[in-house]
């Protein structure tokens, strides 16, 4: 088994990565509008966007809570996890660590789960079966 199919099965790790993207792209959006670099600041906020829907759905996951509404597209976030996965290969290029190989697994993971359940689909199978594990948690509730 490599990495990325052992950090797959760790959701609640998947749910930490996906709110520390969102925590340090919300902060950097902040820094931008502060300082008032409008120009850098609008796609910041974009990211911060996109990643918060990410980490809003995760967090759903892990606490077994119903699906939230999502303030971006699941096309966004594929979109946005591919360019996180890039960024990060480019920087484990320049320094293989630990920490940039486990981070790079993590991430491949939120990728990996977020492929559509379906061919054709858009809906991600981890929501799929999300709501697969809702159902069987209302049919058959634990004593």
């Amino acid at each position: 088994m490599n990495r990325t199919d052992y950090v797959a099965r760790d959701w609640p790790s998947l749910a930490a990565e996906a709110a520390r993207i969102h925590a340090a792209r919300q902060r950097y959006a902040d820094q931008l509008a502060k300082r008032g670099d409008t120009e850098r600041a609008t796609p910041a906020a974009d990211r911060a966007r996109v990643s918060g829907a990410l980490a809003a759905m995760w967090r759903a996951i892990v606490d077994h809570q119903p699906e939230p509404e999502l303030q971006a597209s699941h096309a966004e976030i594929r979109q946005d996890l591919a360019g996180i996965r890039d960024t990060l290969s480019q920087r484990a290029a320049r320094a293989s660590d630990e920490a940039n190989a486990e981070q790079l697994a993590r991430v491949q993971a939120l990728i990996d789960h977020h492929f559509p359940w379906w061919p054709g689909a858009d809906r991600p199978h981890i929501l799929f079966l999300h709501s697969v594990n809702q159902d069987a948690r209302r049919r058959w509730p634990r004593p």
